[in-house]
């Protein structure tokens, strides 16, 4: 991107490998990327009265400017700061969805690691992430599940150690890539450094602290219900592009599930540290 400054760190390219490798390792993340200058653009070009879902909404453009030839305005909001991105092991939660009874029908092809990307790629064609996933796609409610939940954990517990309100962090997803981005949402127009400080000197706390978050005060009622609640796993609606929607915890820590109506094995679960 032209405005970026600085170039992006891996967590997996560093020596001496630090504690946090391990840790990460064991969690299940095949990468961990530290990008110092990261742009979030939103640009907003219409608004509808009721419903905003795709294809059912009606859209209505803002009015045109006469000053401009009658064109279209889009409104604009640029953040840009640095952020963490952590991505997901494909093989791990590929043997994750077998081990609670899924069976993924992975693409064909030649290179088994390219297809269990792909696999994941196509997962989600056709379905809307703003609704409650149901047993009805048990593989995409298991997947996307799993990455929110982290994704919110990450949040919060990145709150507590670099110094920024919860409301301060955003999550942004791409769950084709079992990717996660956590990022600073201030605007002041030039990074503060709080998830930089956060890579460079309180990684592997975080990571522990994410990997350990397994009650809420309101356990055993949150666990055997939805295993989310605003004591455990919410955010502001600044934070969460989805509503608080799609969470609990049994999916990294295992547990019931009451959509699916099992117990999950958590992709925590030690067993599977030693893929990789």
């Amino acid at each position: 991107m032209p405005l970026e400054s600085g170039q992006p760190k891996e967590l997996y390219d560093q020596t001496p490998a630090p504690s946090a490798v391990q840790t990460a390792r064991r969690m299940g993340l095949s990468r961990l990327t530290l990008v110092t200058d990261f742009p979030i653009v939103t640009a907003t070009y219409g608004y509808s009265r009721a419903e905003y879902t795709p294809k059912q909404c009606r859209l209505n453009p803002f009015p045109p400017e006469r000053d401009h030839g009658g064109k279209f305005p889009i409104f604009v909001d640029q953040v840009q700061a640095d952020a963490l991105l952590l991505s997901l092991d494909p093989e791990r939660v590929c043997i994750w969805l077998e081990r609670n009874g899924l069976t993924p029908t992975l693409p064909g092809g030649s290179d088994p690691a390219l297809a269990r990307r792909a696999y994941f790629v196509q997962l989600f064609d056709n379905t809307s992430l703003r609704e409650t996933l149901d047993a009805s796609r048990p593989e995409a409610r298991m997947v996307f599940n799993l990455l929110h939940t982290f994704s919110h954990l990450c949040v919060r517990q990145a709150a507590l150690l670099c110094g920024l309100d919860s409301t301060s962090l955003s999550e942004y997803l791409l769950p084709r890539a079992l990717t996660l981005a956590l990022y600073c949402n201030h605007r002041f127009g030039a990074t503060i450094g709080a998830l930089t400080a956060l890579f460079e000197q309180s990684l592997a706390e975080w990571l522990n602290a994410v990997r350990d978050v397994r009650r809420c005060v309101y356990d055993p009622v949150c666990r055997n219900r939805e295993g989310s609640c605003h004591a455990c796993t919410y955010l502001a609606e600044t934070s969460c592009r989805f509503f608080n929607l799609n969470l609990g915890r049994s999916f990294l820590f295992g547990g019931p599930d009451p959509d699916l109506g099992q117990g999950l094995m958590g992709y925590f679960d030690s067993s599977l540290e030693s893929i990789r």
